[in-house]
This record gives C-alpha cells, structure tokens and sequence, in this order.
C-alpha cells in the first residue's frame, strides 16, 4: 500500500502553513462554540444529549450509577435506565467519561467545539502526511465547510469524539507503519480501543481495513511487523476482561475479587427488566441501509479515478456497514443496539481524500507543481 510507505511521519510545517492551521482551528472552535452556544442556547435537545449529559454528570461524580429515585416511572428519562435502584445511561462510557471533563470544568457544552479544533488538526496531519502540505489544508477547509460536522460540533452527541479518536488512530498507525516509533502504534492502539468504547460500529468501520492489512503483514513477517502487535495490545488494554482485587493489605490476599468486561457498560448486555429499552420498528435499519448505499454510491463516483486506496478503504468500510445493518435485519429482537446506530462520521475521509484528489487532477491537467505524491 504506497501510502504506508515513508520515513517521515511529517515535516515542520512552513511559517505561513502553520498561520493558518492555526486559523482554521481557531475557526472551527469558535464557530462551533457560537454555535453551542446561540443556537443551541449550551442545553442537550436530543434524547441522546439528554442521556449523555446524565452518564457525564454521573461519572463526574466519580461512581457509574447512581441511586434510582423512589418513583422511577415520575423521572423516566429517555436512554436512562433503572436497574436494581440503580440509575445509569445505556451508552459506552467513552464518550461521557471525556464530556466528564467538561462537567467538571464547569463548561460542558465546550467539549465538542474543541475537539472541532482538535480534529481540524488532526485531518490536516493525516492529510499532509498522505499527500501534502496543501491537501492536509485544504482537507481542514473542506471539514470545516461541512454542516453536518459544524452542527455536531455543537451539540452534545459523541459524534466528535469518535472522529478526534479515530483520526489519531489512523495518523499514529500511519507513523508506525513507516517504521516510527513503537509508542505510535501502542498509542494509536489505544485511540482505537477509545474510539470502540465511543462509537463501537464507527471504530469497527474505520479500523477494518488497516486491520486486514496489519494482520498481513503479521503473517507474512514483513518488517517491522511486531509493531502492529502493539497495535493490538493497545486496543485490547481498553476492552476485554479486567479483574479488580480488594486488598486491605497488598501484602496479603485480596479479601474479594470481581471479573468484567469492559463492554458490560453497554446495557444491552444487561438484565433491563424494568422494560425502559427503547423499541425501533423493523423497517428503519433497511432505510438507514438504502442511504448507507446511497452516501456510498456518491462518493465512489467522485473518487474513483484518482484514489484505488482510498476506493478500497471505502469499498471495506462499505462492507462492514452491510454485515452489520444484515445482522440486525436478522436477530429478530427488534431492540435498539448500537448495531443500529447511524453513523456519519465517514465524511471525514471524504474530506482529505477529495483534497488529495484534487490536487491529483490539478497536476494532471499541468495547472499544478508537482502536487502530492500518493
């Protein structure tokens, strides 16, 4: 895959590239924080901001749940549960433990606009670092010109959170792959676990495809293919099973000891007999699988002539989004999970590759200087 190949994982960017990364994150954060807060007026509005505000509040406190009240059916809240008289949130922790910060800085309705600003970055690295100095910025513009990631960028939905994750894997991956240092695959390891435990479908999507041709690599022992192993330990370190021992002496023997899994924070795993899992009806994961297709069909028209890569992570994440959206056709539970969420953080490879694309023509019609080199 050319696009691993290198040494460099990316050069000091030029005194006028840097001026204006600089202005377009700084753009991006105030732009989205204006509108948090005017159109927004800095208060959840969807069922799920509502949920992950509570689940952000809760871990705030430094507990996962918190004493559900004496009527819970008084206090029903859309996405949180009752369980046991427990009170929590049905989603991955990823996402409200970051928005936590948040609640604790007094502010949470800015934690999106500066993941904005983080992921403006981040896709102008990755840009860059793929073809060049003009593609990772004019990737930041693109970003920046979409609705979709400005009225996000406002809210309260993990959607952001997710892209900033997932954009740091796919650098840090990138830089090991070209034989960097082996903290960038533990690192990037550990932004995908993160990105899992934020949007699991999403994560999935985006790390299929590098997976495939990590786990390649691996077999055929190309160098420097114990990196991608680290790759692997990193994500694992935060999902899988944990053991937490109590010790009153940690010279003696644990006075009691629990196993879980990291992904039984996710209620769909749990018992909810109190009933309060929201019920979807069995035609909507078919119109969300006719605009995956359609989002699809767009954009392999627009980047087929320049980018066989960039095609088949695409045509890769395609397929998962099938398989999934199949396997909740099929189950027959008709339970919201998040195999049917919607998922449309995949507009941010949209982006750098419609940059590099770009540019790729630019050249070839000989309006250009050399442009990126993929």
């Amino acid at each position: 895959m050319k696009g691993m190949e290198g040494k460099e994982p990316a050069s000091t960017p030029g005194r006028g590239a840097g001026r204006w990364i600089i202005l377009l994150c700084a753009a991006a954060c105030l732009i989205t924080a204006l509108i948090a807060h005017f159109a927004f007026e800095r208060l959840p509005h969807l069922e799920d901001e509502v949920a992950y505000l509570f689940q952000a509040r809760t871990l705030a406190l430094g507990r996962l749940t918190v004493p559900s009240p004496e009527s819970p059916e008084a206090f029903w809240t859309p996405f949180v549960l009752d369980h046991e008289g427990r009170r929590f949130g049905k989603y991955p922790p990823g996402w409200p433990a970051v928005l936590s910060l948040g609640v604790l800085a007094g502010a949470p309705w800015l934690v999106n606009p500066l993941l904005a600003a983080l992921s403006v970055y981040l896709l102008y690295r990755l840009g860059r670092s793929l073809y060049d100095e003009r593609a990772g910025l004019l990737a930041g513009v693109l970003a920046l010109a979409s609705p979709l990631f400005l009225v996000l960028s406002g809210s309260y939905l993990s959607h952001l959170a997710s892209l900033a994750w997932l954009l740091l894997f796919g650098l840090w991956f990138l830089w090991a792959a070209r034989g960097q240092s082996p903290w960038y695959a533990l690192g990037a390891g550990l932004a995908l676990g993160a990105a899992f435990l934020t949007r699991s479908l999403t994560a999935i999507a985006w790390a299929a495809p590098l997976g495939i041709w990590a786990l390649w690599q691996v077999v055929r022992r190309q160098p420097g293919w114990p990196r991608y192993l680290l790759v692997a330990l990193g994500a694992g370190v935060m999902t899988g099973t944990w053991k937490a021992r109590l010790h009153v002496d940690p010279a003696s023997p644990a006075i009691a000891e629990a196993r879980f899994l990291v992904e039984d924070f996710v209620p769909e795993r749990l018992d909810a007999a109190s009933g309060t899992y929201l019920h979807i009806p069995r035609t909507e994961p078919r119109r969300r699988l006719w605009a995956v297709l359609a989002i699809f069909a767009i954009k392999l028209v627009a980047i087929v002539p320049h980018l066989v890569v960039l095609l088949f992570l695409n045509i890769a994440r395609f397929v998962v989004f099938i398989v999934a959206q199949f396997a909740v056709l099929f189950t027959g539970s008709g339970q919201h999970s998040g195999l049917t969420e919607h998922e449309p953080a995949d507009f941010t490879l949209a982006s750098y590759a419609e940059a590099g694309a770009f540019w790729r023509w630019v050249d070839e019609i000989g309006l250009g200087d050399g442009g990126p080199s993929c």
